[in-house]
């Protein structure tokens, strides 16, 4: 007999949290703050990188001269300066206190580093304990890797089997996926199609009701 879901792992950026444009909009002032125009697809081609894999990209498409070390510098100061306007994706802050309400054991794993993830759970957890999550920084292996998930799992003892992880990118499915865990693909784009062996909602109602199924 399989064992019960108990446990909720959710992705931050562009999952739990609208985030996503201002990571966009602190790599663009990176880039124009050094001279630099940002690439048509900036967008597509980072959703779901963290910092260093993004500083990768950037350097491969436009041989960007500037060090890791000052990109992350740069990127995190302009995102924390901003950071105080992020809020919940529309519908997750809802689902998040009910599935709490129903006991759910729930954490946060992100690709991003643990100072940008501190910020954004102080943007929309403010007033309550944060919850417990994994940052690319408690890991060797960021996503696409098992590792994170694996790592927030047994944090709260729990089987992968027992866990649901909700993603908003391949990457982070993949992640979900490999640890072995049922993996909800919450697209920002609606007509993106699941990842293989993931399953796709629309929006966090629906979600709710696919999760009340299990």
């Amino acid at each position: 007999m399989a064992s019960p879901i108990n446990t909720i792992l959710w992705d931050i950026d562009g999952t739990l949290v609208d985030s996503e444009p201002l990571h966009e909009c602190a790599i663009e002032w990176v880039l124009r703050n050094n001279g630099f125009s940002p690439p048509h697809n900036l967008h597509t081609a980072t959703l779901g990188l963290g910092t260093d894999e993004t500083h990768g990209w950037l350097q491969s498409e436009m041989n960007l001269p500037i060090s890791l070390e000052s990109w992350k510098a740069q990127k995190q100061d302009y995102y924390l300066a901003h950071s105080a306007q992020l809020r919940f994706r529309n519908g997750a802050q809802s689902l998040w206190r009910e599935l709490s309400l129903r006991g759910f054991q729930m954490g946060l794993v992100s690709n991003s580093e643990r100072i940008l993830v501190d910020a954004n759970i102080q943007a929309v957890f403010p007033d309550v304990e944060p919850p417990f999550s994994i940052s690319r920084d408690d890991v060797q292996n960021p996503k696409p890797s098992s590792e994170p998930y694996l790592k927030c799992a047994q944090h709260f003892g729990a089987n992968p089997s027992q866990c649901i992880v909700i993603e908003d990118s391949p990457k982070g499915v993949q992640a979900g996926l490999s640890a072995g865990m049922k993996t909800f693909f919450i697209p920002e784009n609606v007509s993106e199609p699941a990842p293989n062996g993931a399953i796709k909602v629309c929006d966090f109602r629906e979600l709710g009701t696919k999760i009340s199924e299990f």
